[in-house]
């Protein structure tokens, strides 16, 4: 009987046991439920953000994107690297294939495998590069960023790309601009159409009129122009902002920080900004000219005094000339009729 209900507590417990191990996987397996349902919409979550990226990285013409592995092989890229590749090296790129495979120019080969290198130690940077054929050059700005795994190795990089040809020429453009401006032996000067206040002159116009650059953009053209008024300066520019003239020149004076006096040529016409008008005026010092044309006139006056004054000698003596003509002609007269008359007197 004892035995019998040894048995039974034995049963029991055993029964609990598998109660408690049947609960236990139970909740385990709808653990596991739980967490292949999350695994699940995670890797869902991240189709969708992976087809996101994608979708905007294809749409974006001006954005080239990129990615390769440590040994330089494509990992991917997108439509605008496609378009770039094919355009810049006549290439059709390939997923796996090493970019170099794609590049026949040795200079663009070494230039990329620097920065590759730099990328893959795990630098993030960025550089302004030319690549391309001889004939057929462009400027890029590159992002590069290295691709770690969750062991913190390096094992790729992706490398976000601009053609930046235009915006480099522009600037280029700008730099030249900037040099004409400053070696310019005339004077340049930008002013604002609203308020005539200065806000670029070049070197020769700052060394002319012995200003600094500080004190000049704290000036207007009337500053230094004693014989313009607001009134009459305004009037002068009138048919300028109208649209009335493209440029106007006129002459007029400038007057030196120490006071002194230069004649100038002016040249003034209005630029359209954004931001607003302005008026650009280019200034010749025509000093040296008009004392060269001073210097004419008086001569040509000179000249003409002279030549006024020999002219009424030349006929002073023209009229002498004449009455001793006259007395000659006259005498001559005066022998023939004498001759005549001997002849006369011998014919007898």
């Amino acid at each position: 009987m004892s035995k019998i209900k040894v048995m039974n507590n034995q049963d029991k417990t055993t029964r609990e046991q598998l109660s408690k191990e049947i609960v236990q996987l139970k909740s385990r397996i709808v653990e596991l439920e739980d967490s292949e349902s999350k695994r699940n919409e995670s890797e869902e979550a991240l189709g969708k953000s992976n087809a996101l990226l994608s979708s905007i990285l294809e749409s974006l013409d001006n954005v080239i994107m990129f990615a390769l592995d440590a040994n330089y092989r494509y990992l991917s890229f997108n439509k605008a690297h496609v378009k770039e590749m094919k355009y810049i090296y006549d290439a059709d790129i390939e997923i796996g294939r090493r970019i170099y495979h794609y590049m026949p120019n040795e200079e663009d080969r070494l230039l990329a495998e620097i920065n590759y290198k730099r990328v893959l130690s795990g630098e993030r940077f960025v550089e302004i590069q030319e690549y391309g054929e001889a004939d057929n050059r462009f400027w890029y700005e590159l992002f590069f960023n290295p691709i770690i795994d969750s062991s913190h190795n390096v094992t790729g990089f992706t490398v976000f790309v601009a053609n930046i040809t235009k915006r480099k020429e522009a600037e280029n453009k700008i730099i030249s601009l900037s040099r004409i401006f400053e070696d310019s032996l005339n004077e340049i000067f930008l002013f604002r159409a609203d308020t005539l206040k200065f806000t670029q002159v070049n070197t020769a116009a700052q060394k002319n009129l012995g200003y600094s650059m500080d004190e000049i953009l704290n000036m207007t053209p009337l500053d230094f122009k004693p014989e313009f008024t607001e009134e009459s300066f305004a009037r002068l520019v009138e048919p300028l902002l109208k649209g009335e003239k493209h440029i106007i020149v006129f002459e007029t004076v400038h007057q030196r920080k120490d006071q002194s006096l230069y004649m100038v040529e002016v040249h003034l016409q209005v630029l359209e900004f954004d931001h607003g008008s302005m008026f650009a005026a280019i200034i010749m010092d025509v000093t040296e000219r008009k004392n060269a044309e001073q210097d004419l006139i008086k001569h040509r006056e000179t000249l003409e005094e002279t030549v006024e004054e020999r002219t009424k000698e030349l006929k002073e003596q023209n009229q002498k000339l004449d009455k001793a003509m006259k007395v000659f002609v006259g005498r001559e007269h005066m022998i023939r009729k004498l001759q005549r008359e001997l002849s006369a007197l011998k014919g007898e």
